[in-house]
Protein backbone atom coordinates (compact mmCIF):
# COMPACT_ATOMS: atom_id res chain seq x y z
CA UNK A 1 0.00 0.00 0.00
CA UNK A 2 2.79 2.45 0.84
CA UNK A 3 4.47 1.83 -2.52
CA UNK A 4 1.33 3.19 -4.18
CA UNK A 5 1.00 6.19 -1.85
CA UNK A 6 -0.29 9.12 -3.85
CA UNK A 7 0.04 12.59 -2.41
CA UNK A 8 -2.15 15.44 -3.63
CA UNK A 9 -0.75 17.27 -6.65
CA UNK A 10 1.53 20.09 -5.53
CA UNK A 11 1.85 18.84 -1.94
CA UNK A 12 5.21 17.10 -2.37
CA UNK A 13 8.27 19.26 -3.00
CA UNK A 14 10.38 18.96 -6.12
CA UNK A 15 13.48 17.43 -4.55
CA UNK A 16 15.44 18.06 -7.77
CA UNK A 17 15.38 21.80 -7.00
CA UNK A 18 17.32 21.23 -3.80
CA UNK A 19 16.51 22.38 -0.28
CA UNK A 20 15.83 25.94 0.77
CA UNK A 21 18.08 25.48 3.79
CA UNK A 22 19.74 22.79 5.92
CA UNK A 23 20.36 22.24 9.61
CA UNK A 24 21.66 19.49 11.88
CA UNK A 25 19.90 17.69 14.72
CA UNK A 26 21.01 15.12 17.25
CA UNK A 27 18.43 12.35 17.35
CA UNK A 28 18.24 10.69 20.75
CA UNK A 29 18.93 7.21 19.35
CA UNK A 30 20.26 7.79 15.84
CA UNK A 31 22.79 10.50 16.61
CA UNK A 32 23.77 13.33 14.31
CA UNK A 33 21.38 13.76 11.39
CA UNK A 34 20.95 16.33 8.66
CA UNK A 35 17.65 18.00 7.84
CA UNK A 36 16.87 19.53 4.46
CA UNK A 37 13.97 22.00 4.30
CA UNK A 38 11.86 22.08 1.15
CA UNK A 39 9.15 24.73 0.81
CA UNK A 40 5.92 24.15 -1.13
CA UNK A 41 2.77 26.16 -1.61
CA UNK A 42 -0.29 23.98 -1.37
CA UNK A 43 -3.81 25.38 -1.64
CA UNK A 44 -2.42 28.85 -1.04
CA UNK A 45 -0.59 27.88 2.16
CA UNK A 46 3.17 27.86 2.58
CA UNK A 47 4.33 24.49 3.93
CA UNK A 48 7.80 23.24 4.86
CA UNK A 49 8.95 19.64 4.53
CA UNK A 50 11.82 19.02 6.98
CA UNK A 51 13.35 15.82 5.55
CA UNK A 52 15.87 14.16 7.88
CA UNK A 53 18.56 11.64 7.01
CA UNK A 54 21.08 10.04 9.31
CA UNK A 55 24.60 8.71 8.78
CA UNK A 56 23.24 5.19 8.14
CA UNK A 57 20.97 6.37 5.32
CA UNK A 58 17.62 6.41 7.08
CA UNK A 59 15.23 8.99 5.63
CA UNK A 60 12.16 10.34 7.41
CA UNK A 61 10.00 13.42 7.60
CA UNK A 62 11.17 15.15 10.76
CA UNK A 63 8.54 17.89 10.53
CA UNK A 64 5.78 18.94 8.20
CA UNK A 65 4.70 22.44 9.14
CA UNK A 66 3.04 25.61 8.00
CA UNK A 67 5.76 28.21 7.43
CA UNK A 68 3.75 30.88 9.23
CA UNK A 69 2.60 28.80 12.20
CA UNK A 70 2.76 30.55 15.54
CA UNK A 71 4.54 28.87 18.44
CA UNK A 72 2.65 27.97 21.60
CA UNK A 73 3.89 28.74 25.12
CA UNK A 74 5.13 25.11 25.16
CA UNK A 75 7.38 25.73 22.14
CA UNK A 76 5.31 23.65 19.73
CA UNK A 77 3.64 24.72 16.50
CA UNK A 78 0.16 26.13 17.06
CA UNK A 79 -1.06 24.67 13.75
CA UNK A 80 -0.28 20.99 13.20
CA UNK A 81 -0.42 19.08 9.93
CA UNK A 82 -1.62 15.52 10.52
CA UNK A 83 -0.49 13.52 7.51
CA UNK A 84 -0.85 9.87 8.47
CA UNK A 85 2.15 7.74 7.51
CA UNK A 86 4.13 10.87 6.58
CA UNK A 87 4.25 11.76 10.28
CA UNK A 88 5.79 8.41 11.30
CA UNK A 89 9.25 8.40 12.86
CA UNK A 90 12.18 6.15 11.84
CA UNK A 91 12.07 3.97 14.95
CA UNK A 92 9.10 2.54 16.83
CA UNK A 93 8.69 0.45 19.94
CA UNK A 94 9.00 -3.25 19.11
CA UNK A 95 5.87 -3.98 21.13
CA UNK A 96 3.88 -1.71 18.79
CA UNK A 97 4.79 -3.82 15.76
CA UNK A 98 4.05 -7.23 17.25
CA UNK A 99 1.43 -9.09 15.26
CA UNK A 100 1.67 -6.91 12.18
CA UNK A 101 1.16 -8.59 8.85
CA UNK A 102 4.49 -9.05 7.11
CA UNK A 103 7.79 -7.87 8.49
CA UNK A 104 8.77 -4.61 6.92
CA UNK A 105 11.27 -3.60 9.59
CA UNK A 106 14.43 -4.75 11.35
CA UNK A 107 15.29 -4.89 15.02
CA UNK A 108 17.20 -1.82 16.17
CA UNK A 109 17.82 -2.86 19.78
CA UNK A 110 15.85 -4.58 22.54
CA UNK A 111 13.16 -1.87 22.64
CA UNK A 112 12.96 -0.46 19.11
CA UNK A 113 12.54 -1.55 15.50
CA UNK A 114 14.02 0.28 12.51
CA UNK A 115 11.30 1.22 9.99
CA UNK A 116 13.69 2.01 7.11
CA UNK A 117 12.28 -0.78 4.94
CA UNK A 118 8.78 0.58 5.45
CA UNK A 119 9.78 4.17 4.70
CA UNK A 120 11.74 3.16 1.61
CA UNK A 121 8.51 1.89 0.07
CA UNK A 122 7.08 5.41 -0.01
CA UNK A 123 7.51 7.06 -3.43
CA UNK A 124 8.49 10.43 -1.92
CA UNK A 125 11.42 8.77 -0.09
CA UNK A 126 12.57 7.11 -3.32
CA UNK A 127 12.37 10.47 -5.15
CA UNK A 128 14.28 12.20 -2.33
CA UNK A 129 17.01 9.54 -2.47
CA UNK A 130 17.26 9.82 -6.28
CA UNK A 131 17.57 13.61 -6.14
CA UNK A 132 20.04 13.82 -3.24
CA UNK A 133 22.08 10.65 -3.48
CA UNK A 134 21.33 9.75 0.17
CA UNK A 135 21.79 5.96 0.43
Amino acid sequence: MLADMLLPSGFEPDFQEGPDRRYAIKHTLLGKSGVDVYPVTYRGKSIEWHVAHDQDGRVWLERLKFSTSDVTSYGTDADVILAGALNAKPLDYAECTEGTIGRDYDNFDELYVDLRKTFDRMPWVRRFRAATGVR
